[in-house]
């Protein structure tokens, strides 16, 4: 939220003490510098202007939950980005969310991709699933997220432009999974899988 600080953020959900003992640094994107760089090959924005860090650093992961919106939207991978928009830009990105990602993906690429799914937001809901994704191919990832928790392609339309963009897969043909059975994962949001589509 706007009105509480990332320090509070940090001391609360035990970052700043982790941070302490492993030595890492912690950065609050709001005050980042701000870098503006041109898009390759754009749908939407000619140029973006983003927080420096990601930019700057030798390895990118990104961090994101397993969760939908509560109109059912994926709110995964591709939309953990989002606050990588400097926040001068981030109402015109808003207006163009779905085409807009495909820009800013195009600009910053994660190395890595987690979804931490231990306790999934589901509709606004809790769902313990105890489920972590990773991949390095951040479109199959979403594809993936979308597939456990039941949420339609045409909620997480970008998924599809970004694949013809040649960013990653959204054919679950193509996708190979390895670790655990996803079955009991996918049941967990099952009972309430048509909630919010209408």
């Amino acid at each position: 939220p706007a009105d509480v600080s990332a320090e509070t953020v940090f001391d609360i959900s035990g970052l700043a003490e982790a941070a302490a003992r492993s030595g890492a640094q912690l950065v609050d994107l709001r005050r980042s510098p701000v870098v503006k760089r041109p898009v390759p090959q754009p749908l939407v924005f000619e140029a973006l202007s983003l927080c420096s860090e990601p930019l700057q650093a030798d390895v990118f992961i990104n961090l994101a939950k397993l969760k939908t919106g509560r109109d059912f939207s994926l709110d995964c991978a591709f939309r953990n980005l989002l606050p990588l928009v400097a926040g001068v830009e981030q109402a015109r990105f808003l207006r163009q969310l779905d085409r807009g990602l495909i820009d800013l993906y195009g600009l910053l690429r994660p190395d890595l991709t987690i979804i931490e799914g231990l306790n999934a937001s589901f509709l606004g809901e809790i769902r313990p699933s105890q489920a972590v994704l990773a991949g390095v191919d951040m479109v199959a990832l979403d594809m993936v997220a979308a597939t456990v928790m039941g949420v339609p392609l045409e909620r997480a339309a970008y998924l599809q432009t970004a694949a013809q963009h040649g960013f990653g897969t959204c054919d679950s043909g193509g996708i190979s999974i390895f670790g655990a059975d996803l079955r009991p994962i996918i049941e967990k949001f099952t009972p309430q899988k048509g909630k919010g589509m209408h």
